[in-house]
């Protein structure tokens, strides 16, 4: 329901577009904290972060689009101002550019 709708997320309040990727990186964090270890229970917890994470990095992808990357300025802001914690997950395996698109 959320992919259907990025389309169309166009002005982005500032506030809302921090939290959106304040998520996305608790929630890849979370994923990276549980990669490597073993266990049942750990494994669908690590699944449920990583298919998440991964849904938010396609709607942010979406929203970030030729067509609405001018609509959307502060969503581009908001991931500027937070990509220094984006390189810790540039060599992670488990994002990588496949699941976006």
């Amino acid at each position: 329901v959320v992919c259907s709708l990025c389309p169309s997320a166009t002005h982005i309040h500032p506030y809302a577009a921090t939290r959106l990727i304040d998520v996305m990186i608790s929630l890849m964090k979370r994923c990276f904290r549980f990669n490597g270890k073993a266990g049942g229970a750990e494994d669908g917890i690590r699944d449920m972060f990583l298919e998440t994470s991964r849904t938010l990095m396609n709607c942010v992808h979406v929203c970030l689009c030729p067509e609405n990357i001018e609509k959307n300025l502060d969503l581009v802001y908001s991931l500027v101002y937070k990509q220094e914690e984006f390189k810790t997950f540039s060599k992670c395996p488990l994002f990588t550019s496949e699941d976006i698109g």
